[in-house]
């Protein structure tokens, strides 16, 4: 029961949108009392009883020459709530989007997404994931149910160019995959099923997490792009964690 208290109080702490802010700037810098004040606009008496809390918490400490600066607790809860802060910023959309077949490492890790952008509808998805293959010059990697009409169109025009090429699709779907052309830079695997929409490139990457709709169809509509390099390492890590458990085939092979 103690362990649950000090749990809720934590969680009480990490509530405060000016707790929050207050053990960000702490991370980038140890500040006094009257610069946290002025940075996030608290008058002295809010930002001293702020401190206070937080000290008292042992999110955050005070240094000798009288600065504060966060506490390596601090730091890890700060990096664990992202992930946290990224789901609850887009609440409707994971409402409806199913992640439980995505392994619990990838999910805890969400926060690295936090940077992209989320794109609602299909139409301006198809738009963006079009811009993506057409901008790769070094490679694309692309997991998908089945293939995608134009854009495995546009992905043999780069693997005409040069552009090493790695696709995963559900293996009901292998026929689909004979669209994009053999040669030397374009390896194919299959697994039995496909849990999430990935496109990733050396400069973007896309992923759309599947909804269910009324009538039990797996649907993929809204994405999130994203080019930072914490965006592209979540992409590529889970889409290399696939690779590695889906079977190698070719276009031969029944």
């Amino acid at each position: 029961m103690a362990d649950k208290k000090r749990l809720d109080m934590l969680f009480y702490e990490l509530a405060s949108e000016d707790r929050i802010a207050i053990l960000r700037e702490l991370t980038k810098h140890s500040l006094k009392m009257q610069d946290v004040a002025r940075k996030l606009d608290l008058t002295a008496t809010e930002a001293s009883r702020q401190l206070q809390r937080m000290t008292h918490a042992k999110l955050i400490e005070r240094e000798p020459e009288g600065t504060y600066t966060t506490t390596h607790l601090g730091r890890l809860f700060l990096t664990l709530s992202a992930s946290m802060e990224f789901v609850y910023k887009h609440d409707d959309y994971f409402l409806n989007h199913n992640l439980t077949k995505i392994p619990l490492p990838f999910v805890n890790r969400l926060g690295e997404l936090s940077k992209g952008t989320f794109v609602a509808d299909l139409i301006t998805d198809l738009a963006r994931w079009e811009e993506l293959v057409k901008a790769t010059k070094e490679y694309l990697w692309v997991m998908t149910p089945r293939a995608m009409g134009h854009l495995t169109q546009l992905s043999a025009v780069k693997l005409s160019e040069g552009v090493k090429i790695r696709s995963i699709m559900n293996e009901e779907n292998r026929e689909t995959n004979v669209m994009l052309p053999s040669s030397k830079n374009a390896e194919r695997k299959l697994i039995k099923e496909v849990p999430v929409i990935m496109i990733i490139s050396e400069k973007e990457a896309s992923v759309s997490f599947p909804s269910v709709r009324a009538d039990g169809v797996t649907d993929f509509v809204s994405s999130f792009f994203g080019s930072d390099a914490a965006f592209l390492k979540w992409t590529k890590d889970l889409f290399l964690y696939y690779w590695e458990q889906a079977k190698i085939w070719f276009p031969n092979q029944n």
